[in-house]
């Protein structure tokens, strides 16, 4: 995935579309092996994860 890709948004237009695909999965992590490359997987996939809840949160289901 690209640095400049925004995964908050992408969090929130998922959600909008009733889906939830953070851009790593498990096969990206098994597959990575340096720690810097790690952690920037996990802030991308918190990134996500915070923008999915963020628009959950504004939803009024």
């Amino acid at each position: 995935m690209s640095k400049d890709k925004n995964f908050h948004n992408q969090g929130q237009t998922d959600f909008a579309q009733g889906d939830y695909d953070p851009p790593h999965g498990i096969v990206d992590d098994l597959t990575t092996w340096s720690s810097t490359a790690v952690q920037r997987l996990c802030e991308e996939n918190k990134q996500y994860h915070d923008g999915w809840n963020h628009a959950k949160a504004q939803s009024k289901d």
